[in-house]
């Protein structure tokens, strides 16, 4: 790992690929130019939604909410932040790095345990060098 580390310092991520598990793409053009948006993956899309979330409500500051179909943006804006400590052309420590991002978060921040086991099941079949996963896991998931 320390080789992966010093490699990214001194190539800047080049021929790396990140797999960042969290709330979608940004929105703010810079970084969302960064994207690999073809092997990108919303999870809040068919046939995730109806296998794990059909029907399903979740506890979100005390008030129940149900798991919809979600778009591919960064509405909770946590993935932007986490892109920009990446690959940001300035400060970024990989910005030639390749990113494929898999929408785990809803709006709320929230994600299904089964949506992260889904992400690391499409972290295997991708094979990235690195995989960055935010979760937010409720433990408050209501069945309906």
């Amino acid at each position: 790992m320390n080789d992966f580390i010093k490699n990214c310092k001194k190539h800047k991520g080049e021929n790396s690929t990140i797999l960042i598990l969290d709330s979608g793409i940004p929105k703010s053009i810079d970084l969302k130019n960064k994207v690999n948006i073809n092997k990108s993956k919303n999870f809040f899309t068919l046939p995730y939604l109806d296998k794990y979330c059909k029907n399903k409500n979740y506890l979100f500051k005390d008030k129940k909410y149900k798991y919809v179909l979600e778009d591919d943006n960064d509405n909770f804006d946590h993935q932007t932040s986490i892109m920009s400590v990446l690959s940001s052309d300035y400060l970024g420590v990989s910005p030639k790095s390749n990113i494929i991002t898999g929408k785990i978060l809803n709006q709320h921040g929230m994600a299904p345990l089964e949506y992260i086991l889904e992400g690391l099941i499409f972290a295997n079949q991708i094979n990235p060098n690195v995989v960055n996963i935010s979760n937010g896991y409720s433990l408050s998931q209501i069945k309906k």
